[in-house]
């Protein structure tokens, strides 16, 4: 989700979120440290919250790290998120469809609309997403998780020269195009699965490379430049596993496209020693 931006309104006025910056979550982390676990104070603390993020993961991770049990929250939150749900999909995405079926004819227009519904349908999955919590739920965060994984079937194997690869079914979320919270989270998921019953991979001196594959029937203008790809997410979670962290001096980036069967993206992680052969064997040949 979009950090400090509402998802609610009231009485017809966008209601603006406060910087949620560091200092703020361990001042709210250490006011309710050793706090009682009432009803009362676990509703403090989530108003507390709402007041600077509406992220689920983020509130989650909080009262997960302060042990506070979801007692009690305002049924309007849900109410609130189901309304603008329906105002999305009822509206907003109808529209922005109709303008599609009417610019079939027009490449431009059509690639704009395109755009637009992807921005629309991510705003109304980010919402969905909130919605357990909203309802109090436990343990939200990894249920949820759970059922994006389901859907995003996420590959995380090892080559046979050593090298870990991960495969996702899509290409890579543009920047500020929604949000990739998920994304990070299930792909944490994804590659603590795998390496439960192995030895961790740890490249000190690495290259990260990311391949996008685009469909042959994609148009070469509908292709992104590479800086325009978030790619945070991922190299946030493949240092968590296999890099001391993911700074220059451990590892460099590498990015490239080619044509395809299937629209996806394969994320490498190679020593040094062996990105020349990886250039020789998966990009030269092309």
């Amino acid at each position: 989700m979009e950090q400090n931006k509402n998802i609610n309104k009231k009485k017809g006025t966008e209601i603006k979120l406060k910087p949620f910056t560091r200092e703020v979550r361990e001042r709210i982390i250490e006011k309710y440290t050793n706090k009682p676990r009432t009803p009362e104070e676990s509703t403090n603390l989530i108003n507390e919250l709402c007041e600077y993020t509406r992220n689920y993961i983020v509130i989650g991770g909080i009262i997960e790290e302060l042990d506070f049990p979801l007692c009690y929250i305002d049924d309007s939150l849900t109410m609130d998120l189901v309304r603008i749900i329906k105002t999305l999909i009822n509206g907003e995405l109808q529209r922005k469809l109709r303008r599609l079926s009417e610019a079939m004819f027009n490449d431009e227009k059509a690639v704009s609309a395109c755009m637009e519904i992807i921005a629309c349908t991510e705003r109304i999955a980010t919402l969905a997403r909130e919605l357990p919590l909203s309802l109090g739920m436990k343990n939200a965060e990894q249920e949820v998780n759970k059922v994006v994984r389901r859907e995003i079937k996420i590959i995380v194997e090892q080559t046979k020269e050593g090298w870990l690869k991960v495969k996702l079914p899509f290409l890579l979320p543009k920047k500020e195009k929604g949000s990739n919270e998920y994304l990070r989270d299930i792909l944490y998921c994804a590659l603590q699965d795998y390496f439960n019953d192995r030895e961790p991979i740890k490249f000190d001196h690495s290259v990260i490379v990311i391949k996008h594959v685009y469909g042959k029937e994609r148009k070469d203008r509908m292709r992104c430049d590479h800086d325009n790809f978030e790619i945070n997410f991922i190299t946030d979670a493949i240092a968590l596993f296999a890099l001391p962290d993911d700074s220059p001096e451990h590892c460099k980036m590498f990015s490239y496209s080619e044509r395809g069967e299937k629209e996806h993206s394969c994320i490498y992680l190679i020593p040094e020693n062996d990105f020349i052969k990886y250039c020789s064997q998966k990009v030269m040949r092309k």
